[in-house]
């Protein structure tokens, strides 16, 4: 990704996350894991799923990324009332 599109994707993610509440003002977003997953239906009516990750505000160390899997893992178990 250039540093063009780095900026602009940083930009829109700022803005989603100030829009959900997530980034109060005053606030500064340092790092992002984007968790995604595709479905494909191919031509032979096979259905395909992909899971990955991107980071759209760059690479980052594997233990903070770890860390933040962790913490988004035990808030969705304890948002939809599952022991963590």
């Amino acid at each position: 990704m250039s540093e063009v599109e780095h900026g602009a994707v940083g930009a829109v993610l700022r803005a989603f996350l100030a829009q959900e509440g997530e980034l109060p003002a005053g606030r500064v977003l340092t790092h992002a894991v984007i968790v995604f997953r595709t479905y494909e239906v191919r031509e032979d009516g096979r259905a395909v799923t992909r899971r990955g990750r991107v980071y759209p505000l760059g690479e980052m160390d594997a233990t903070l990324e770890r860390g933040m899997l962790d913490d988004a893992l035990f808030d969705a178990r304890r948002d939809r009332g599952r022991p963590g």
